[in-house]
């Protein structure tokens, strides 16, 4: 039997989109259109969407600040969006009467700390991993805790 649960950011909160959308806009500035499949088939290998800009040619130092930019339009997003996802405190609750439980995302310390900020969610958690915490990132399973 099944002990412990390891949740995504995005099983707890909706911040895939918002995510999608600061890259979007960031990369538009640039004259690149990120469309929404084309993002998700990167992320599902493990890629990053800024590899639009290096393949246009678009140097790293331009790239670097617009990755900057993007960080705020996430942040922004972060502060002004909907990240609830109906019924996961519930569901949390009722998980925690049989399981550990945990979160292990790529999101940023800094961004995991904003979207948490008086949910709630954490409170169920045995502990959080967020990028900083290892070397590999998704797609690669192993973590070190």
């Amino acid at each position: 039997m099944k002990k412990y649960i390891l949740f995504d950011n995005d099983g707890v909160g909706e911040t895939e989109n918002w995510y999608y959308e600061a890259n979007k806009k960031a990369l538009k500035q640039l004259g690149l259109n990120l469309q929404r499949d084309e993002y998700q088939e990167i992320m599902a290998r493990g890629g990053t969407a800024w590899e639009l800009a290096i393949n246009a040619g678009i140097t790293t130092e331009i790239i670097d600040k617009k990755r900057v930019q993007r960080d705020n339009y996430y942040q922004e997003f972060l502060h002004t969006k909907n990240l609830e996802i109906s019924n996961v405190k519930k569901v949390l609750k009722n998980l925690s009467k049989k399981y550990k439980m945990a979160i292990v995302t790529t999101s940023r310390r800094v961004d995991f700390e904003l979207i948490h900020k008086n949910r709630g969610i954490s409170d169920y958690m045995q502990f959080v991993l967020c990028v900083e915490d290892y070397e590999r990132a998704k797609p690669y399973p192993l973590i070190h805790i």
